[in-house]
């Protein structure tokens, strides 16, 4: 309240001290009004420099997309993975199938039995669009699927025992292409790695010695970096491969440094627009590896607020260039400062605001090319922030 006050004074189209002084019963002279108006500007300007800017006070306006009758339904609000098409459209992977959206209208894509030509399963755990526009489908026990746009039919990648030339596994936690049209398939045992020219499938396993191969097999998640080198997060830290190279390297992930990922089970990997290398885990809170290669590591701590405050992160987005926003599974939105890696603010669920996080609970974090957020819940549906208008703040009065 005492801000609003200060603005109001300070603000000379609401308060006109002419008007105010002919309404005075005893005419002030000429100084007494000059020391009241020194006296009030000097305490503006004090309660501004101790006080919070206001601007940052009010709560983001996140909007949840869909009405009650067309918004995902209870069987598939629970989001995984949220990406964008050449064409446009919104893909989202849910526990029950996969969805696209065109701004308007909801389509659900789903497993059937009786139908090969449909996806392999309905919990989506990841999603990559190709340049030709096909969607790279990982599920939890289905195998790869891939959707072509312009049949509406999918093919259908699983593991069989009987041909080394299958997939190795049918949980597939990540998906990502290179540039020359090869698909990279994190399973949950081993790497895979797809020549869609020949449909030959190559595999990538630890060794016992971890110097030339993977440190584990359960993959989690894959990025191909601006200079086309192949990180792979697994339960055992990071590894890398770099362009041209033939075997994996072991990075940031030995158990003997004092600031290691070994024994982390890495969730996400994001490059930032410095490629500055962004990771986030499961269960240990996230880390950054800097331009000089040093890895910094970012725990969770609810008593702090310059830490995160839940050590699960599901999705990393950069929607400026100051700032990165990390998804997590029960603490909201972490903000973090993207030159020192410290948490600036915590953007949360409040029950008594409308415009607030549906849940703190998330799934999936984008940014499509318009610059819109979407926040994907583990629970309540998908919200969307326009940054463009993010000078819209709700003010809960407390």
């Amino acid at each position: 309240m005492l801000v609003e006050i200060n603005y109001f004074i300070s603000d000379p189209r609401i308060f006109d001290y002419t008007e105010w002084n002919q309404f005075q019963p005893i005419r002030l002279t000429f100084l007494l009004r000059l020391f009241i108006f020194a006296i009030v500007q000097l305490f503006l300007s004090v309660s501004v420099t101790a006080t919070t800017n206001i601007f940052e006070l009010g709560k983001r306006h996140f909007q949840t997309v869909g009405n009650a009758e067309q918004k995902l339904n209870n069987n598939n609000d629970t989001i995984t993975e949220i990406i964008n098409d050449n064409q446009g459209f919104l893909w989202i992977g849910t526990f029950n199938g996969l969805v696209r959206y065109d701004g308007y209208q909801f389509v659900t894509y789903t497993y059937d039995a009786q139908n090969p030509e449909t996806i392999g399963g309905n919990f989506i755990r990841s999603l990559w669009v190709a340049k030709d526009d096909k969607i790279w489908i990982g599920t939890m026990s289905g195998g790869l699927s891939v959707f072509n746009p312009d049949t509406e039919k999918f093919t259908r990648y699983t593991h069989d025992k009987d041909n080394p030339n299958s997939i190795s596994h049918n949980r597939i936690e990540a998906v990502v292409g290179d540039n020359k049209g090869g698909i990279w398939i994190g399973t949950n045992d081993g790497l895979d790695f797809l020549n869609t020219k020949t449909n030959q499938i190559t595999h990538y396993r630890t060794d016992s010695e971890h110097t030339k191969g993977l440190n584990d097999n359960h993959i989690r998640a894959l990025l191909i970096d601006h200079q086309n080198s192949l990180w792979v997060g697994t339960w055992n830290g990071v590894n890398r491969l770099k362009n041209n190279a033939q075997f994996f390297e072991s990075i940031h992930s030995d158990k003997h440094q004092k600031a290691t990922l070994a024994g982390k089970i890495i969730s996400f990997f994001f490059e930032d627009s410095q490629h500055k290398l962004w990771i986030g885990t499961a269960r240990s809170g996230a880390a950054w590896i800097d331009n000089n290669n040093q890895l910094r590591l970012i725990p969770a701590d609810t008593s702090r607020k310059d830490r995160l405050p839940h050590p699960w992160v599901d999705g990393i987005i950069q929607p400026n260039p100051d700032e990165i926003w990390m998804a997590t599974y029960g603490g909201g939105i972490a903000v973090i400062n993207i030159n020192n890696g410290k948490v600036i603010e915590n953007i949360r669920h409040d029950p008594s605001v409308n415009s607030s996080i549906n849940l703190d609970s998330l799934g999936a974090i984008w940014q499509d090319p318009s610059g819109i957020v979407w926040v994907g819940t583990w629970g309540d549906g998908l919200n969307k922030l326009n940054p463009a208008s993010d000078a819209i703040r709700t003010f809960k009065n407390s």
